[in-house]
């Protein structure tokens, strides 16, 4: 997913219970969207399938203003995505799935404030990079 060397970082801030607890609640209740199209993003989350299906959600909200298990599922198979987000299994992961209703914005904005931390590390991993560089004009 990343193109840089992370190799000075411990640890890359993210939380994927906190991704799959979010997709969860919109997966149930696509209506909480209206509350998190502010917040986040696609491009805030870390997994990959995560990215995908959030996306999906997005693209869903912008063409019927609304948000459903089977929009979702229509998408997906029109798109050729569900096998990119983990089949019908991670579906069905979602929907057995009881999110905490209660902290999903707070879920949100954890995830936003985790994405803004890998993001400012990448710069500084690239800026370190060009540092390490010899014809590096300080």
């Amino acid at each position: 997913m990343f193109s840089q060397d992370f190799s000075l970082i411990d640890k890359i801030p993210a939380s994927i219970d906190l991704e799959f607890s979010v997709l969860s609640h919109l997966y149930w209740d696509g209506d909480v969207f209206s509350n998190l199209k502010n917040i986040i993003y696609s491009s805030d989350f870390f997994k990959p399938e995560h990215v995908k299906l959030f996306h999906v959600m997005e693209q869903c909200f912008l063409k019927d203003g609304i948000i459903t298990k089977h929009s979702i599922n229509d998408f997906l198979n029109s798109d050729d995505l569900l096998n990119k987000i983990g089949g019908s299994e991670f579906l069905n992961k979602l929907e057995i799935f009881v999110p905490d209703f209660q902290n999903t914005i707070t879920f949100a904005k954890k995830i936003k404030e985790k994405s803004i931390k890998r993001k400012q590390m990448i710069l500084a991993v690239e800026y370190i990079s060009k540092l390490k560089k010899d014809d590096y004009d300080v």
